[in-house]
């Protein structure tokens, strides 16, 4: 099932959750795996409530906390699971959904809107209870905030959130910018910030604030009353499982217990949390049988794809596109367009130029399967891939017309190649060991040519301005011995600057040696002796 497409699972499981009255729980091989899933059925998914529930970014027992960016999306998605109304899906990895959860009155959201009265000191407790982590200096990671006497910067605890400025004018919330974190300058202005909980160790009004110390999310039985599971929210549901599930909870399941036995071995260090046992955090064997029994547990196939023309290896791309729009709704097929930004409309142009009439634009994949047989669309979802299925084709604007990367992806592809690394995933650091991919951020370098790089001494024996070896043929001497004195081969270590990697696209164009600044009264006296 590697190569399987994810799109098109996802559009099934859509349909399913569309049919089934509690929802549906997809259950993935993988945590990447889960989240590519959700983002595919988000953008499918119009009119279906989609919730993903990430596994903790860290080893089981660690001595680290996992990220607040994903304690906060686990929150958010327990806050949800707790109030999503009508057709919800849960996509979620055996080992997201074997982690035991607070109860969902701890994941409430704190939201704070411009208007409002703000006291300093409560604010500040509200937000330490939550789980944020008070910084003096600057505030630029999820799951952080400081005060600044009339101004709050807090950063929300999630993954793709960005930080926000309070202002606080007579007691009351005057404005909410979003700002940048690296430059720490407004960009625009929200009526709104809503805060997740940054920890799943949450201190309601009227309990004991933890000490928040490294490694304390892994004692959440001990400090937290009651836990959950995913399958006690949803007592009614469908149960979607992939092929390797049996396999994934088994796995998983001997990792923990291996983490278990390694902790009680190496012991618990002075004002560590508590160690609990593995069955009062996670879920064991009989614990998953009782989750699973009396429901109906379908085990997910591979869909069956129809083969689809690869239209960046053809020589126009867009031509091979028209074509197979054309053939494929001549012969009573659903054709959709998937895609939104300059690449779709410059696609919905030629559609519409080439059949004379404009696709039907369609809000999700439900709406798009409602449509009559041989009918061309565009369904504005941000799909990267496409599918194809018996009497439906979809086909992503990425696939036909390839732009360049955003930003950040740019800057993955450039630090990582074409390797599928994402923030969250486990890496090995080269000085600090296994640590948590967080993101890439662009640093300015100095130029190629005031940073140059240097060989060893062993792999060059002359040093020449002119870069030309002693053996080669002399050039007309002057007279004067500079040209001697400049090639003779130095008595001491020697060193050559070498260009950089990006000195190749300079190549063709010749380096200008700098003019010579005479002193001024010798220019005077050059002048005065030219003759007239």
């Amino acid at each position: 099932m590697d190569n399987e497409p994810e799109a098109l699972l996802a559009a099934r499981l859509i349909e399913r959750a569309a049919g089934a009255p509690g929802g549906v729980i997809h259950l993935a091989r993988s945590p990447s795996r889960a989240a590519r899933l959700a983002e595919a059925a988000r953008a499918l998914g119009e009119g279906v409530e989609v919730i993903h529930l990430p596994a903790w970014d860290c080893l089981p027992y660690d001595r680290v906390s996992p990220s607040a960016a994903v304690m906060g999306e686990r929150m958010a998605a327990l806050h949800r699971m707790a109030t999503a109304p009508g057709q919800r899906l849960l996509v979620t990895s055996v080992e997201a959904a074997g982690q035991r959860l607070p109860e969902p009155a701890r994941a409430a959201p704190l939201v704070l809107r411009r208007g409002e009265t703000l006291d300093a000191e409560g604010m500040a407790d509200a937000l330490r209870r939550l789980g944020y982590g008070s910084d003096d200096d600057l505030v630029d990671s999820p799951g952080e905030f400081g005060p600044r006497g009339e101004v709050l910067d807090v950063f929300p605890a999630r993954e793709e959130a960005a930080p926000y400025r309070l202002e606080v004018q007579d007691g009351r919330i005057a404005a909410i910018r979003r700002y940048d974190p690296v430059t720490q300058r407004s960009e625009a202005e929200s009526e709104e910030v809503v805060l997740p909980p940054a920890s799943e160790v949450v201190a309601l009004a009227g309990e004991d604030l933890p000490e928040r110390i490294p490694g304390l999310e892994h004692a959440l039985a001990a400090l937290t009353p009651r836990l959950v599971s995913v399958f006690d929210l949803w007592p009614e549901t469908e149960i979607v499982a992939e092929p390797e599930f049996e396999e994934a909870r088994d796995r998983r399941a001997a990792e923990v217990a291996d983490a278990f036995r390694l902790r009680i071995a190496v012991g618990a260090e002075e004002g560590a949390p508590e160690i609990v046992e593995p069955a009062r955090l996670t879920l064991d064997a009989a614990a998953w049988k009782a989750a699973l029994k009396g429901r109906r547990l379908i085990h997910a196939e591979a869909p069956e794809e129809v083969e689809r023309p690869a239209f960046l290896e053809e020589d126009e791309p867009e031509e091979a596109f028209l074509d197979l729009v054309e053939q494929r709704s001549a012969a009573g097929c659903r054709v959709a367009l998937a895609g939104a930004g300059v690449r779709a409309n410059t696609l919905f142009r030629l559609m519409r130029r080439r059949r004379g009439q404009a696709p039907v634009e369609v809000p999700g994949w439900l709406a798009f399967r409602a449509l009559p047989p041989g009918i061309v669309a565009w369904l504005r979802a941000p799909l990267t891939e496409g599918f194809g299925t018996e009497g439906t084709v979809v086909v992503a604007a990425a696939e036909v017309l390839p732009a360049r990367a955003p930003g950040r992806e740019r800057l993955q592809r450039a630090a990582f190649g074409e390797a599928t690394l994402r923030p969250g995933d486990a890496v090995v650091h080269i000085e600090h060991g296994l640590a948590s991919l967080r993101g890439i951020e662009a640093v300015e370098a100095p130029p190629r040519r005031t940073a140059p790089r240097f060989p060893p001494p062993n792999t060059c024996g002359w040093s020449s301005r002119t870069a030309r070896p002693a053996s080669s043929p002399p050039r007309k001497s002057t007279g004067s011995g500079a040209t001697a004195r400049r090639r003779k081969p130095l008595p001491s270590t020697p060193r050559m600057a070498i260009p950089g990697p990006s000195a190749g696209r300079r190549s063709a164009r010749r380096s200008r040696r700098p003019r010579a600044r005479w002193p001024r009264r010798r220019r005077h006296a050059m002048r005065a002796r030219r003759p007239s």
